[in-house]
């Protein structure tokens, strides 16, 4: 989707006529992962000014990277769906998430991490013996 909009200011006696072009920028999520990788569904969604919504999926990007051009100036939201971003027998910390903001005929960047935890469990070990006792210095 591009956006290009141009406005007329003024027609001066002398017939000359004026225009402001408003320039669009662009924004550049990058996508960073700590512990093992994100799953290629995991959805982000970035909104705007004039009602601007857009969601992505990680399999879109490019090298971490995805990159919205021709966006009208303005602050942009963006956010990563973590349930779409879970990964089994991990937990999952997501850090970078928030608002860009779109200068005319610049790149705004925003980064999301997140840092995978492997999930640890315990094991107890219970020994039972029958007829007589185990000796004290019995290893297992």
């Amino acid at each position: 989707m591009y956006f290009l909009l141009t406005f007329l200011l003024n027609i001066e006696p002398n017939g000359y006529a004026y225009r402001n072009t408003v320039k669009p920028g662009n924004l550049t999520i990058t996508k960073t992962s700590i512990g093992t990788t994100t799953p290629a569904d995991t959805e982000f969604t970035i909104t705007g000014p004039e009602s601007y919504s857009k969601t992505v999926k990680y399999s879109e990007f490019k090298d971490g990277k995805y990159t919205i051009e021709n966006l009208p100036v303005g602050d942009y939201a963006v956010t990563e769906n973590s349930d779409s971003a879970k990964v089994d027998t991990y937990t999952l910390k997501v850090t970078g998430e928030g608002i860009a903001t779109v200068k005319k005929g610049e790149t705004a960047s925003i980064t999301i991490t997140n840092v995978y935890t492997k999930d640890k469990g315990s094991l107890e070990i219970t020994k039972q013996t029958s007829g007589s006792t185990t000796p004290a210095d019995t290893e297992f």
